[in-house]
């Protein structure tokens, strides 16, 4: 490997440049053999140099989760009052504080929840913690552990927020919300039963979410995500790690297409869900399914994407998802 290549995946691995960086640069670096060489090289040996160069990248991006969350974790701890983004300071001024009344308050009608763990000490204070969502009926949100000291809840026009120091959090959602934006640093993500969108976001955490005829995004970096769907959205979701696995089960019949893609990782498809068309090269795999009636306009999509993980799709029935 030539010294040129060796600096593109060093940059890589140390995280300057992007994995879509890194091939655009091989590809150029290749391009300019090519032309160096003129006839003296065919492009064939020009495109095994390359392949060669790429399936590297494969190798040095799997299995660099953990290193990830560690790494995520030493940064999210150290963050200071200094280090705060002047966007949410700007946004908590726009925002009335609430009072939580035995442990809840109401939320109207087809508002939006934004729940985030404060990411500096000038807020709230710094510390990770899992999150877990659950769906409940009626317009009351329920917030465990109570802490009004580490906990605040701000309303402001179409939107509720909560705001989190760390340690776990347990919030039971009503259904009369549209939407829950979540997101947490060095924690994981947890779901189960809401009836809006949803979509979420954890710096060195895992995701574990379900879904019943709602879109969704769920994005990681340093962990894995667990998607199990029960009914499809009718619009486009999306699940995407940097470092981590990618799982989807899938309890339903209805028409959809799968689309994944992974860097460094493999796919793996449950051949019950039919054919699967596959491609890719250079250490990069995809692969699409289309489920039942879904060919030509499927009105649902899930788009998968790892980076340095596994991608598996699964059918399952009943209570078998959650047997694991």
């Amino acid at each position: 490997m030539s010294e040129e290549r060796k600096q593109i995946l060093s940059m890589l691995q140390e995280g300057k440049i992007s994995v879509d960086d890194a091939e655009r640069l091989l590809n150029a670096l290749a391009e300019g053999e090519r032309r160096k060489h003129k006839g003296r090289a065919s492009a064939g040996a020009v495109r095994k140099s390359l392949g060669s160069s790429l399936d590297s990248i494969g190798e040095a991006l799997a299995g660099i989760g953990p290193l990830i969350s560690e790494a995520v974790g030493e940064a999210t701890s150290g963050l200071g009052e200094d280090e705060a983004g002047a966007d949410e300071e700007e946004e908590e001024e726009e925002l009335e504080q609430v009072a939580l009344e035995d442990g809840g308050f109401d939320i109207p009608e087809g508002q939006k929840l934004v729940i985030r763990q404060a990411g500096r000490r000038g807020l709230l204070g710094a510390g990770s913690g899992d999150l877990e969502l659950e769906g409940c009926e009626g317009t009351r949100c329920q917030v465990l552990p109570e802490d009004g000291g580490a906990l605040k809840v701000f309303r402001g026009r179409g939107s509720c927020s909560i705001r989190w120091a760390g340690g776990d959090l347990r919030v039971r959602v009503p259904h009369s919300v549209s939407s829950v934006t979540a997101r947490t640093l060095g924690g994981d993500i947890r779901s189960e039963g809401l009836g809006c969108q949803l979509f979420v976001k954890a710096m060195g955490g895992n995701l574990d979410i379900d879904t019943s005829g709602h879109e969704f995004q769920a994005k990681t970096m340093g962990g894995n995500i667990r998607v199990k769907m029960l009914k499809a959205s009718g619009g486009e979701s999306r699940a995407k790690s940097m470092g981590g696995d990618i799982r989807l089960e899938l309890e339903l019949d209805d028409p959809l297409e799968l689309r994944a893609s992974t860097m460094g990782g493999e796919i793996s498809v449950d051949p019950e869900l039919g054919s699967v068309s596959r491609s890719g090269s250079f250490g990069r795999q995809k692969a699409t399914i289309v489920i039942g009636a879904a060919k030509g306009d499927p009105g649902s999509s899930v788009n998968l994407k790892t980076t340095g993980g596994n991608i598996v799709i699964v059918r399952r029935e009943g209570e078998e998802a959650g047997d694991d």
